[in-house]
Protein backbone atom coordinates (compact mmCIF):
# COMPACT_ATOMS: atom_id res chain seq x y z
CA UNK A 1 0.00 0.00 0.00
CA UNK A 2 1.29 3.37 -1.01
CA UNK A 3 1.67 5.40 2.03
CA UNK A 4 0.88 9.35 2.49
CA UNK A 5 4.21 11.87 1.09
CA UNK A 6 3.42 13.52 4.49
CA UNK A 7 3.45 12.52 8.00
CA UNK A 8 1.58 14.04 10.47
CA UNK A 9 4.19 14.74 13.57
CA UNK A 10 2.21 13.97 16.48
CA UNK A 11 1.09 10.34 15.66
CA UNK A 12 4.28 9.83 14.81
CA UNK A 13 5.75 11.12 17.94
CA UNK A 14 3.52 9.65 20.00
CA UNK A 15 4.05 6.23 19.01
CA UNK A 16 8.11 7.01 19.58
CA UNK A 17 7.12 8.29 22.75
CA UNK A 18 5.61 4.99 23.62
CA UNK A 19 9.26 2.91 23.15
CA UNK A 20 10.87 5.66 25.60
CA UNK A 21 11.89 7.70 22.27
CA UNK A 22 10.82 10.77 23.68
CA UNK A 23 12.51 13.53 21.86
CA UNK A 24 11.65 14.25 18.44
CA UNK A 25 12.20 16.94 15.79
CA UNK A 26 12.12 17.40 11.83
CA UNK A 27 14.02 19.72 9.73
CA UNK A 28 13.68 20.58 6.65
CA UNK A 29 16.70 19.44 4.24
CA UNK A 30 16.71 22.69 2.56
CA UNK A 31 17.04 24.41 6.06
CA UNK A 32 20.25 22.76 7.22
CA UNK A 33 21.83 23.08 4.34
CA UNK A 34 21.68 26.91 4.82
CA UNK A 35 22.27 26.48 8.97
CA UNK A 36 24.45 23.77 8.69
CA UNK A 37 27.15 24.48 6.08
CA UNK A 38 29.44 21.86 6.98
CA UNK A 39 27.01 19.18 6.61
CA UNK A 40 27.89 16.19 4.06
CA UNK A 41 25.33 13.63 3.75
CA UNK A 42 26.02 10.40 1.69
CA UNK A 43 25.56 10.87 -2.13
CA UNK A 44 22.55 8.16 -2.60
CA UNK A 45 20.84 10.17 0.48
CA UNK A 46 21.25 13.63 -0.40
CA UNK A 47 22.40 16.19 -3.77
CA UNK A 48 22.90 19.15 -1.06
CA UNK A 49 24.87 21.90 -2.03
CA UNK A 50 26.64 23.53 0.55
CA UNK A 51 26.76 27.00 1.17
CA UNK A 52 30.35 28.47 1.79
CA UNK A 53 30.27 31.49 4.95
CA UNK A 54 29.64 34.65 3.12
CA UNK A 55 27.95 33.40 0.10
CA UNK A 56 25.68 35.74 -1.23
CA UNK A 57 22.88 33.22 -2.26
CA UNK A 58 22.75 31.58 1.50
CA UNK A 59 18.83 32.55 1.21
CA UNK A 60 18.38 30.18 -1.59
CA UNK A 61 21.23 27.23 -0.79
CA UNK A 62 20.00 24.29 -2.81
CA UNK A 63 20.72 24.21 -6.61
CA UNK A 64 19.45 20.55 -6.37
CA UNK A 65 18.29 18.05 -3.77
CA UNK A 66 17.56 14.33 -3.71
CA UNK A 67 14.86 12.11 -3.22
CA UNK A 68 15.19 12.87 0.77
CA UNK A 69 13.46 15.80 2.43
CA UNK A 70 13.31 15.71 6.12
CA UNK A 71 16.04 14.56 8.76
CA UNK A 72 14.20 13.30 12.05
CA UNK A 73 16.80 13.85 15.14
CA UNK A 74 15.62 11.43 17.78
CA UNK A 75 15.92 11.26 21.98
CA UNK A 76 15.38 10.18 25.15
CA UNK A 77 15.27 12.16 28.13
CA UNK A 78 14.91 10.62 31.59
CA UNK A 79 13.84 7.53 32.96
CA UNK A 80 11.28 6.21 30.24
CA UNK A 81 13.44 4.44 27.79
CA UNK A 82 15.18 2.38 30.44
CA UNK A 83 11.94 1.49 32.07
CA UNK A 84 10.58 0.72 28.44
CA UNK A 85 13.64 -1.16 27.20
CA UNK A 86 13.44 -5.18 27.47
CA UNK A 87 15.75 -6.31 29.48
CA UNK A 88 16.69 -9.11 27.30
CA UNK A 89 18.67 -6.24 25.48
CA UNK A 90 20.97 -5.92 27.71
CA UNK A 91 22.49 -9.34 26.76
CA UNK A 92 23.73 -7.46 23.87
CA UNK A 93 26.80 -5.85 22.65
CA UNK A 94 24.96 -2.53 22.36
CA UNK A 95 21.83 -2.60 24.19
CA UNK A 96 20.25 0.97 24.00
CA UNK A 97 21.52 1.37 20.08
CA UNK A 98 19.94 -1.73 18.96
CA UNK A 99 16.82 -1.29 20.91
CA UNK A 100 16.52 2.20 19.60
CA UNK A 101 17.15 0.77 15.69
CA UNK A 102 14.68 -1.57 16.01
CA UNK A 103 12.11 0.58 17.90
CA UNK A 104 12.29 3.89 15.47
CA UNK A 105 11.89 0.89 12.62
CA UNK A 106 8.64 -0.33 14.10
CA UNK A 107 7.20 3.24 14.28
CA UNK A 108 8.24 4.09 10.77
CA UNK A 109 7.46 0.85 9.14
CA UNK A 110 3.77 2.24 9.84
CA UNK A 111 3.93 5.48 8.32
CA UNK A 112 6.58 5.18 5.31
CA UNK A 113 7.13 2.57 2.51
CA UNK A 114 10.75 0.41 3.35
CA UNK A 115 12.67 2.37 0.74
CA UNK A 116 11.40 5.93 2.13
CA UNK A 117 13.66 6.88 4.48
CA UNK A 118 17.41 6.03 5.90
CA UNK A 119 19.50 5.76 9.09
CA UNK A 120 22.19 8.41 9.46
CA UNK A 121 22.82 7.65 13.17
CA UNK A 122 24.06 5.22 15.10
CA UNK A 123 24.63 3.55 11.47
CA UNK A 124 26.90 5.90 10.25
CA UNK A 125 26.68 6.32 6.93
CA UNK A 126 30.52 6.57 4.35
CA UNK A 127 30.71 10.07 3.88
CA UNK A 128 28.32 11.86 6.12
CA UNK A 129 29.19 15.10 8.25
CA UNK A 130 26.55 15.92 10.82
CA UNK A 131 27.18 17.07 14.48
CA UNK A 132 24.55 15.44 16.92
CA UNK A 133 25.29 18.79 19.21
CA UNK A 134 24.74 20.82 16.16
CA UNK A 135 21.54 19.65 15.34
CA UNK A 136 20.92 19.60 18.79
CA UNK A 137 21.59 22.70 19.16
CA UNK A 138 19.10 23.90 16.70
CA UNK A 139 16.70 21.60 18.00
CA UNK A 140 17.12 23.50 21.46
CA UNK A 141 17.89 20.63 23.46
CA UNK A 142 21.68 21.59 23.03
CA UNK A 143 23.57 24.22 25.73
CA UNK A 144 27.28 24.20 26.80
CA UNK A 145 27.61 22.98 30.53
CA UNK A 146 30.69 23.11 32.70
CA UNK A 147 30.92 18.65 32.49
CA UNK A 148 31.53 18.92 28.39
CA UNK A 149 28.15 17.62 28.04
CA UNK A 150 24.74 19.39 26.94
CA UNK A 151 22.57 20.59 29.02
CA UNK A 152 18.48 20.88 28.20
CA UNK A 153 16.69 23.92 30.03
CA UNK A 154 13.90 21.38 30.36
CA UNK A 155 15.64 18.02 30.81
CA UNK A 156 19.09 19.03 32.35
CA UNK A 157 21.71 16.95 32.10
CA UNK A 158 19.30 13.77 31.57
CA UNK A 159 18.93 13.28 27.65
CA UNK A 160 20.78 11.54 25.07
CA UNK A 161 21.02 11.47 21.21
CA UNK A 162 19.69 8.01 19.49
CA UNK A 163 18.91 8.30 15.99
CA UNK A 164 18.66 10.56 12.88
CA UNK A 165 17.20 9.35 9.73
CA UNK A 166 17.02 10.74 6.21
CA UNK A 167 12.80 10.68 5.37
CA UNK A 168 11.73 11.17 2.13
CA UNK A 169 8.13 12.80 3.65
CA UNK A 170 7.84 16.22 5.01
CA UNK A 171 6.56 16.06 8.40
CA UNK A 172 4.02 17.86 9.11
CA UNK A 173 2.38 19.68 12.04
CA UNK A 174 5.65 20.65 14.25
CA UNK A 175 5.93 23.64 16.11
CA UNK A 176 9.34 25.27 16.59
CA UNK A 177 10.78 25.94 20.13
CA UNK A 178 11.10 29.37 20.85
CA UNK A 179 14.47 30.12 21.26
CA UNK A 180 13.71 32.23 23.88
CA UNK A 181 13.09 28.96 26.03
CA UNK A 182 16.59 27.10 25.17
CA UNK A 183 19.11 28.99 26.87
CA UNK A 184 21.57 26.98 28.89
CA UNK A 185 19.88 27.00 32.69
CA UNK A 186 23.82 27.17 33.78
CA UNK A 187 23.54 30.81 32.91
CA UNK A 188 21.19 31.54 35.38
CA UNK A 189 22.96 29.14 38.32
CA UNK A 190 24.84 30.83 40.81
CA UNK A 191 25.45 27.96 42.98
CA UNK A 192 26.85 25.43 40.39
CA UNK A 193 27.39 22.29 43.05
CA UNK A 194 28.61 20.63 40.19
CA UNK A 195 31.97 22.44 40.51
CA UNK A 196 32.36 21.63 44.06
CA UNK A 197 30.92 18.23 43.76
CA UNK A 198 33.63 17.18 40.99
CA UNK A 199 36.41 15.15 43.60
CA UNK A 200 38.92 15.19 40.60
CA UNK A 201 38.29 18.77 40.79
CA UNK A 202 38.18 18.56 37.03
CA UNK A 203 35.61 21.13 36.14
CA UNK A 204 35.70 24.92 36.01
CA UNK A 205 33.38 27.53 34.88
CA UNK A 206 33.52 27.01 31.01
CA UNK A 207 32.75 23.94 29.22
CA UNK A 208 35.51 22.30 28.91
CA UNK A 209 36.67 19.84 32.38
CA UNK A 210 40.01 18.89 32.52
CA UNK A 211 39.41 14.90 31.12
CA UNK A 212 43.08 14.41 32.39
CA UNK A 213 42.02 14.50 35.75
CA UNK A 214 38.54 13.15 35.40
CA UNK A 215 40.19 9.69 34.00
CA UNK A 216 42.83 9.67 36.56
CA UNK A 217 40.23 9.68 39.67
CA UNK A 218 38.02 7.51 37.77
CA UNK A 219 40.36 4.35 37.97
CA UNK A 220 41.35 4.35 40.96
CA UNK A 221 40.72 1.77 43.36
CA UNK A 222 37.54 2.39 45.11
CA UNK A 223 36.47 5.66 43.03
CA UNK A 224 33.49 7.38 43.97
CA UNK A 225 32.81 8.40 40.17
CA UNK A 226 33.97 4.67 39.25
CA UNK A 227 30.16 3.76 38.35
CA UNK A 228 28.18 7.69 38.01
CA UNK A 229 28.93 11.26 37.93
CA UNK A 230 28.65 13.21 41.39
CA UNK A 231 29.09 16.17 39.44
CA UNK A 232 26.18 15.38 36.90
CA UNK A 233 23.69 14.15 39.64
CA UNK A 234 24.62 17.42 42.21
CA UNK A 235 23.18 19.93 39.35
CA UNK A 236 19.77 21.27 40.48
CA UNK A 237 18.18 21.28 36.91
CA UNK A 238 15.60 19.18 36.26
CA UNK A 239 16.01 16.23 39.11
CA UNK A 240 12.83 14.58 37.89
CA UNK A 241 14.76 13.13 35.02
CA UNK A 242 17.48 12.10 36.32
CA UNK A 243 18.36 8.53 35.32
CA UNK A 244 17.99 5.78 38.00
CA UNK A 245 20.77 4.37 40.05
CA UNK A 246 20.76 1.06 37.65
CA UNK A 247 20.49 2.95 34.91
CA UNK A 248 23.40 5.50 35.66
CA UNK A 249 25.69 2.55 36.72
CA UNK A 250 25.42 0.47 33.62
CA UNK A 251 26.72 3.75 31.46
CA UNK A 252 29.08 4.38 33.58
CA UNK A 253 30.49 1.05 34.44
CA UNK A 254 29.91 0.44 30.40
CA UNK A 255 32.38 3.39 29.81
CA UNK A 256 34.88 2.58 33.04
CA UNK A 257 35.88 -0.40 30.99
CA UNK A 258 36.10 2.19 28.32
CA UNK A 259 38.66 4.13 30.27
CA UNK A 260 40.27 1.56 31.55
CA UNK A 261 41.72 0.11 28.50
CA UNK A 262 42.61 3.72 27.00
CA UNK A 263 44.59 4.23 30.37
CA UNK A 264 46.53 0.71 29.59
CA UNK A 265 47.14 1.54 26.12
CA UNK A 266 48.59 4.72 26.67
CA UNK A 267 51.00 3.19 29.54
CA UNK A 268 52.17 0.71 27.42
Amino acid sequence: MKKDPEVPFEPLAGKLDDAGLNLCVPFSIDDLAVSMPGMRLPAQTSEIQTVQAGDAQAGSAMSGRGRFRTILLIGNAGKKLWQTMPAAYLQREHPVDEYSIDSVRRVLDQFLPADGWQFLFPQVQPGMEISLQELGRLAGWHNPSPLGIGINHRHGLWFAYRAVLAIESEITGYERLDPEFSESPCLSCDAKPCLTRCPAQALGSGSHPDLSACVSYRVQPASDCASTCLARTACPVAPQFQYSDDQIAYFYDRSLESVKQWVASEQS
